[in-house]
């Protein structure tokens, strides 16, 4: 995470990397931006401050004057900020069950030596939503609109049924659903489930905390579990298969909302997202 501005910072880091691939990565953006913001600076100093040298890029004697010239108040700037934060606590509401990615927002945006502290409270929607105002931020499957002076990122993707391979999908409907018990209580889920009872489904819902016990159930053949396609796609599941529900019933929106506190930019959190989550955030 870096305080000063990007055109300087992806100067830098096209630099230090040697590569606008390897400076876009590093940066959680595309390469793109990092294109333009460098052609940006180039033009506003009247100097080539990068050559191509194969697939890299070298800096230029110009270019070495402009980075020698910056770094230290840059790493400079970066850690008084750094000190300034230091023991802020970043706090999480969560509501429903707990994504993997947030676990990554984590662990890249505050680190240990960031001084940050990090407080997760897990909420349910029948929770006081007035008090959600004082997290950093807020995870959610259904949106708050409510919310002032903070920014939304949102994904979508497609519900999915989980069951054993063992059986046959006509059989699937008289299973009852295992469920995160977090994920069971959020109104999305309720009304997708109650969709898919119109449909023929089981309007049992058995909540299990213990994932790998949800999963044994499943795998045994005992209950079908609702869930969403990334989940399938991270898990890589063996002996099971999974139902894609009718789009009309079966759509999950996941929302992110940022606090405009400064502590992270709303376009690093939307590129970690879309390199570490396998959906497509707005």
């Amino acid at each position: 995470m870096t305080y000063v501005a990007r055109k300087i910072d992806y100067f830098i880091a096209v630099a230090q990397e040697g590569s606008l691939t390897a400076a876009a990565n590093k940066r959680f953006v595309t390469v793109p931006p990092v294109c333009k913001l460098i052609a940006e600076l180039e033009e506003e100093v009247g100097k080539k401050l990068f050559s191509r040298k194969g697939r890299g890029m070298e800096l230029t004697d110009e270019g070495k004057k402009l980075y020698n010239a910056l770094i230290t108040p840059y790493n400079t700037i970066n850690e008084a900020f750094l000190e300034i934060n230091a023991k802020k606590v970043v706090r999480f509401d969560i509501y429903g069950p707990f994504p993997t990615f947030l676990e990554d927002i984590c662990h890249y945006n505050f680190r240990p030596e960031s001084g940050c502290d990090i407080e997760v409270t897990r909420k349910r929607d029948a929770d006081d939503k007035e008090k959600v105002s004082n997290a950093d931020f807020i995870y959610r499957t259904s949106s708050l609109n409510d919310l002032v002076n903070f920014s939304t990122i949102m994904a979508k993707e497609n519900a999915m049924i989980l069951h054993s391979c063992n059986i046959k999908q006509e059989e699937v409907f008289n299973l009852p659903f295992i469920q995160n018990p977090n994920l069971a209580e959020t109104d999305v889920y309720k009304q997708i489930h109650n969709k898919l009872v119109l449909l023929g489904y089981n309007d049992k819902v058995i909540s299990i905390d213990n994932e790998d016990l949800r999963r044994d159930i499943v795998r045994r053949g005992d209950g079908i579990s609702l869930i969403t396609q990334s989940f399938v796609r991270a898990i890589h599941p063996d002996k099971l298969n999974v139902l894609e529900v009718e789009a009309l019933c079966g759509v999950f929106t996941h929302y992110i909302y940022i606090k405009n506190s400064g502590l992270v930019s709303y376009e690093s959190i939307r590129g970690l997202l879309s390199a570490i989550s396998y959906l497509d955030w707005e």
